[in-house]
């Protein structure tokens, strides 16, 4: 990925375009090798093979990348579908950066392994003090913010909206201050003349 467009919703900004350059000469992953790194991925092909051999239809959400302040973060939500009810279920949430990929039951699970991942590259069970209970507040934090720009903007509440991703933007730079990358340079797009 060499850049991202992104059209702000908060207002007074409402359809204001921003373009993320990333840096020049870093490899940044853009959604389809995610989408690849997530396919070869052992644990995860693994439980989506498990759920298949017993009937059930596996949908993959869309993958949404989200950029911080110094990196992006790449959510995608995975659902059951059971033969008998034809309804999907919320099964799994897979988070991703440039150099993992982690799943787990919840968003802020998922990001709390994401994380530990990164503090502690070798699997070990959490070390007792005060940074997993302030980590899994900062998750819990993030995915209400989640939650709530979600419904505001099926609501089409966009002020409510806007307000709800810079509080998640704000939740999500304090996290990502443990996982060290280059910071994307947001630039407005340059208008063509046709």
């Amino acid at each position: 990925m060499v850049a991202l467009l992104l059209a702000r919703c908060d207002p007074p900004h409402i359809g204001d375009l921003i373009i993320l350059r990333m840096p020049p000469g870093e490899q940044v992953y853009g959604p389809a090798q995610i989408e690849a790194r997530i396919d070869n991925d052992a644990e995860i092909s693994k439980d989506l093979t498990l759920w298949r051999q017993r009937g059930s239809d596996v949908i993959r959400g869309n993958l949404l990348v989200v950029p911080l302040d110094g990196a992006l973060l790449y959510v995608e939500p995975l659902f059951l579908v059971a033969t008998q009810t034809r309804l999907p279920e919320l099964k799994r949430v897979i988070v991703a950066d440039q150099q993992r990929v982690v799943m787990d039951e919840t968003l802020p699970k998922a990001l709390m392994r994401l994380v530990r991942q990164t503090v502690e590259p070798t699997p070990s069970p959490p070390t007792e003090g005060k940074i997993a209970p302030d980590l899994q507040k900062l998750a819990e934090a993030i995915e209400k913010a989640l939650t709530e720009a979600e419904t505001s903007a099926r609501q089409g509440e966009w002020a409510k909206f806007g307000e709800r991703l810079q509080q998640l933007r704000s939740l999500i730079q304090q996290l990502r201050q443990r996982l060290g990358a280059s910071p994307p340079t947001a630039t407005p797009p340059s208008r063509s003349t046709r």
